[in-house]
């Protein structure tokens, strides 16, 4: 997800909803950055996390089995982008005491 999608969900979310928490966290299971956005939504306590990460090599090189399908149509001039980012959305569960993943087309249905 670009860090401006990110933009727009975020901003979509705090003029829906009441925001009990938003924040920068370190991610403790891998090296990068976590910003977290906790409020209260129509399903219960929602936990969105941007994560931003740096690619491996393998990543940014398409992978040790060679070239993708559509590798080359790409522009040989495109930079490949160093980080990678994703969403995670996780909701409250009460009766587990944790959170619960959520599926991301959940955002198109607030």
């Amino acid at each position: 997800m670009s860090p401006e999608r990110w933009e727009e969900i975020k901003e979509m979310i705090v003029k829906k909803f009441p925001v009990e928490y938003q924040g920068v966290e370190d991610n403790e299971d891998m090296v990068g950055t976590m910003e977290v956005l906790e409020c209260e939504g129509p399903i219960g306590t929602l936990r969105l996390e941007y994560v931003t990460r740096p690619r491996d090599a393998q990543q940014r090189t398409g992978g040790a089995y060679g070239k993708r399908v559509h590798e080359s149509e790409r522009d040989e001039d495109e930079p490949v982008s160093n980080v990678m980012h994703s969403l995670n959305i996780f909701v409250w569960n009460e009766e587990e005491d944790d959170w619960m993943t959520v599926s991301p087309e959940l955002l198109q249905n607030l």
